[in-house]
């Protein structure tokens, strides 16, 4: 026999547990019926060889006609949008080789991409094109504008005041 205490603390963790396991039978059933790959599959696409992650980049750009981002909703989107941040990187330090880089040069909108990269403009350019912006608007560009190349631009200023 046990206490009144006893008896209440034993119906609450067992009320719980049927919670909490019905709680994660939903999710695992939300996660099977998803057309989105798990965070298991996502994850085992880092293990990909070279060949295999373009082919998949060229695979998801031409289905949605531009470069994946990072910031994106879909998980495949992220994964490519960081792989190709690393690329970035590691083509900014010369360490992607002419093979590879020919490989992405193959792929829509890489060939653009990996021109900026390897070709970033210098402090001069960019202060030419503030002084251009300012010149045709009459104003400094605003931190919070809409229009890409006006933000930029402000990010730019702003950087050289800090």
């Amino acid at each position: 026999a046990c206490s009144k205490e006893q008896w209440i603390s034993l119906s609450l963790a067992a009320s719980l547990d049927v919670t909490v396991s019905a709680v994660a039978q939903a999710r695992r059933s939300r996660v099977l019926e998803s057309k989105e790959p798990s965070i298991e599959e996502v994850k085992a696409r880092r293990l990909q060889s070279w060949s295999d992650a373009c082919l998949e980049l060229r695979t998801w750009v031409e289905t949605n006609d531009r470069l994946p981002s990072c910031s994106g909703k879909d998980p495949q989107e992220r994964y490519l949008g960081i792989w190709l941040g690393h690329r970035q990187v590691a083509a900014s330090k010369g360490r992607l080789g002419d093979n590879k880089l020919d490989d992405l040069r193959s792929i829509p909108y890489m060939k653009a991409r990996l021109h900026k990269w390897l070709n970033p403009p210098s402090w001069e350019d960019r202060r030419l094109q503030l002084r251009s912006w300012v010149s045709e608007h009459g104003s400094l560009p605003k931190q919070h504008s809409g229009d890409k190349d006006e933000l930029f631009l402000a990010k730019f200023l702003n950087r050289m005041h800090a």
